[in-house]
């Protein structure tokens, strides 16, 4: 992590990214192309993880999706397990409902992108 500002007389000659799990997928739904989404799903089969974006302050994880994802659990039952295990309210503009909905969905279509790879 680079974590000093550069010097007058450097510049940046390298930028390294990890590649990306070979099982992993990451899906989102925005209201239009380019803004925030309103929930982002990133599923890693190997790890096994899940985390959430756009449902609380910062991006987090969901352990009891990811204990059905460890069980075995097909794609529509780690959604759900994401969508009953979050803590969502209403907010102007997306109900609780619609962002779990969310949730269950963009879980779903995560897992079966990654298992897909």
């Amino acid at each position: 992590m680079f974590t000093t500002a550069l010097e007058p007389d450097e510049l940046i000659v390298e930028v390294v990214f990890p590649r990306p799990a070979p099982r992993a997928a990451l899906t989102e739904f925005a209201e239009r192309r380019g803004d925030f989404a309103i929930v982002a799903a990133a599923v890693d089969l190997d790890a096994p993880r899940v985390v959430l974006g756009g449902v609380a302050p910062v991006p987090l994880r969901v352990p009891e999706a990811e204990a059905a994802l460890a069980g075995g659990a097909v794609a529509a039952e780690v959604g759900a397990a994401a969508a009953e295990a979050i803590d969502v309210r209403d907010e102007p503009g997306v109900s609780a409902h619609y962002r779990r909905g969310l949730v269950r969905t963009l879980v779903a279509r995560a897992c079966e992108e990654a298992a897909a790879r």
